[in-house]
């Protein structure tokens, strides 16, 4: 084997390897935001009969709702990689701002229920 077959298999196993992981980031904020929604959902008028800045309830659910999106699309852009071909800038730059809405339509849900949490629990 010539050392640039080698070099090129190396570089497609990565590429593979890079794709996997990023799918499974994507699978894991989806259902972290999706447990987080189905929660919110059920348990926050219960422990909370009387809320005070309901409003970043909404916003959390939004925030995780962006996240879900976010992952979808980048779920999309990253199956053609699989096919080994290499992906297109349009491709990345979309694949960069679904990566990006996700984590940070996550990062808000997150800040905006810890937040809503901390406040009700101190009143």
């Amino acid at each position: 084997m010539s050392a640039e077959k080698a070099r090129d298999e190396a570089q497609v196993a990565a590429r593979i390897e890079h794709a996997k992981a990023l799918i499974d980031y994507a699978k894991h904020l989806t259902t972290l935001s999706t447990g987080s929604i189905v929660l919110l959902a059920a348990f926050v008028e219960k422990v909370f009969p009387t809320p005070i800045w309901k409003a970043l309830t909404a916003v959390s659910i939004v925030g995780f709702v962006v996240s879900i999106l976010g992952a979808m699309v980048l779920y999309t852009m990253v199956i053609p990689r699989f096919s080994l071909r290499v992906p297109t800038r349009w491709e990345i730059v979309v694949g960069i701002i679904s990566m990006v809405l996700a984590w940070g339509g996550f990062l808000s849900g997150i800040l905006s229920l810890a937040t809503f949490t901390i406040k009700n629990l101190l009143q």
